[in-house]
């Protein structure tokens, strides 16, 4: 009887070294696993960054040509906009005398094309003078003394912030 307890005992013992070497293994497998994902982390993170200076690099080029304090077309629509259309806004700019850079500026597509870029400051005052002067004639229609009189789609709210 007492070689049958002693027999049993080894087998749970087996088992329980069995288990132990299996979850050792899965315990080695899982830190190998790890040190790969480190390593393909790291690999992400450097590609990353010279994503990064790829696209810094690429935007510095095409700000070549444009004078500090001066901002492109499309910048500066965007940027100082306000709801106005974009033939709208560049008319008010150019029929207001606002300050402008010419440039050469690089597409995407990697072709050199003429553009001109605005002096920010003077478009930020353009822009205010522009619409303080526009007269909202319908519901959705401003006329402007500045364009001659011309109406364009503009809806100027009840208050101004300052």
């Amino acid at each position: 009887m007492n070689n049958a307890i002693n027999t049993d005992q080894q087998t749970t013992n087996g088992q329980q070294v069995a288990e132990l070497y299996t979850l050792l293994s899965s315990l080695a497998q899982n830190l190998f696993n790890t040190k790969e994902i480190q390593h393909e982390q790291h690999a992400l993170i450097k590609k990353t960054q010279m994503l990064e200076n790829q696209i810094h690099s690429i935007q510095n080029s095409r700000r070549k040509g444009i004078p500090d304090g001066f901002i492109s077309k499309k910048e500066a629509y965007f940027t100082h906009g306000l709801g106005l259309s974009e033939r709208v806004f560049h008319l008010a700019l150019f029929t207001m005398g606002v300050n402008t850079h010419e440039y050469v500026h690089l597409s995407e597509a990697g072709h050199e094309v003429d553009t001109f870029s605005y002096e920010e400051r003077e478009v930020i005052i353009a822009i205010d003078i522009f619409l303080d002067d526009a007269i909202q004639v319908t519901g959705q229609t401003c006329e402007s003394s500045i364009l001659q009189g011309k109406r364009f789609r503009y809806i100027k709210s009840i208050q101004k912030t300052a």
